[in-house]
């Protein structure tokens, strides 16, 4: 079996906050699995609970990934080390047309959190309905519900990673649409080096509208509360 230490760790180091809220756009469903799994390993050797919400096309990628590392994703699911739910169903529970309810958003993603904070004192989080939301069209209920996801953050000290896909996204909105999303987290994760697979004059537009976006919130007195995690 791998050790869970062997794993290369970037979400918890000095200076971090108390409720760290991080966010990062990856290429593709590769990428992403690899810093989820990154970020699920590095609870588990910290002792903490996890509570995953995802597509299952991410929650395949995340099992094979457990697999190639000797690790047994079922047999953490039974020891309730790791919870693990469908995006698109826990978000259809709150989720009516061109709303969403925050009531029942608490009562459907809190008792998970609560319970499993109980259990193991500490708890971190991955969601993917904002991403959902997202391609869907949807970027104001995006923005909103991330905004009760830091609420909550805040409220039960949790740890939360949400992802964005590079497709969710329309060229032509970088901009803007990484200022929006950006300024909903408190941690930004460092893209990681991208392939030329998609489009190279995509990617290097992206990744120059990232640097501007970063270079902006980290020096701006308006949004103290930023912390890119370079």
């Amino acid at each position: 079996m791998t050790d869970h230490a062997s794993m290369r760790t970037s979400f918890s180091y000095p200076g971090i906050s108390s409720a760290p809220h991080f966010v990062q756009v990856c290429q593709n469903l590769t990428s992403q699995a690899e810093i989820l799994t990154q970020y699920i390993i590095e609870g588990l050797t910290n002792g903490e609970g996890i509570v995953i919400i995802a597509r299952l096309g991410l929650r395949k990628a995340i099992s094979s990934k457990f697999k190639d590392l000797g690790l047994d994703l079922d047999d953490l699911k039974a020891q309730s080390k790791v919870r693990i739910f469908d995006a698109n169903f826990m978000l259809s529970l709150f989720h009516f047309d061109d709303t969403i309810d925050k009531a029942t958003f608490e009562k459907c993603v809190l008792n998970p959190l609560i319970e499993t904070k109980l259990t193991f004192g500490k708890v971190r989080a991955f969601g993917e309905m904002v991403d959902i939301l997202w391609k869907n069209n949807q970027q104001d209920l995006a923005i909103e519900l991330e905004g009760w996801w830091s609420e909550v953050c805040e409220e039960h000290n949790l740890m939360l990673l949400c992802t964005y896909l590079l497709d969710s996204l329309d060229p032509a909105e970088y901009n803007h649409s990484l200022k929006r999303i950006c300024n909903t987290h408190n941690h930004l994760v460092p893209i990681t080096t991208f392939n030329s697979s998609p489009s190279e004059g995509m990617v290097d537009s992206f990744e120059a509208a990232w640097n501007n976006v970063v270079d902006k919130i980290k020096f701006s007195k308006e949004i103290p509360s930023i912390t890119p995690t370079f």
